[in-house]
């Protein structure tokens, strides 16, 4: 390796030190905001969320949500749909764009076949989204509400979640990383 090549390396790693922590900790305070953001939005739409599924999830059930993808980060809230997957609330960002999601995930394709016919969906969700400008990002919860709204009448308009839930209590492998 040339000398150039060893400043430069030194160089970089003696940057990455100094400045590692500070990018972490704004990292961690923007997944808090997000977080914070969405779980007050959800929980104050929750009855209206509950009435369309016919459930009865209270605030405690929203769980912080996070996930890394090779060209993505996900980051929002889950509520967990026991003996069938997940109903997922969250802002996706790419290096190019961001969209909100409401993601109802089944983990197992045998689930719930009649609803996802009405979604005419073949993967293991059921998504609403909406694309958020790069100035929009402050008011990312705007759109997310509108996402809730298009799920809400969804799932009201096939009779609510409940009715397509297994009825027997099913093993259910642990919440996976991904709702995709």
């Amino acid at each position: 390796m040339s000398e150039e090549g060893t400043d430069k390396e030194r160089e970089f790693l003696v940057t990455g030190a100094k400045k590692y922590l500070a990018v972490d900790d704004a990292m961690a305070q923007f997944r808090r905001r997000v977080q914070d953001q969405i779980a007050t939005l959800v929980g104050g739409r929750l009855s209206e969320i509950n009435k369309a599924c016919e459930m009865d999830w209270a605030v405690d059930d929203i769980k912080e949500y996070k996930e890394r993808n090779p060209d993505n980060f996900n980051v929002g809230t889950r509520i967990a749909v026991d003996g069938f997957g997940a109903l997922y609330f969250y802002l996706k960002l790419w290096r190019e764009k961001c969209e909100v999601y409401v993601d109802l995930y089944r983990w197992r394709m045998d689930l719930a076949g009649d609803l996802w016919k009405r979604a005419a969906n073949r993967t293991n969700d059921i998504y609403f989204n909406r694309v958020v400008p790069e100035d929009g990002i402050p008011e990312f919860g705007e759109r997310l509400s509108e996402a809730i709204d298009d799920f809400v009448k969804f799932i009201g308009n096939a009779g609510g979640l409940k009715r397509y839930l297994p009825s027997a209590k099913l093993e259910q492998p642990p919440m996976p990383a991904s709702p995709q």
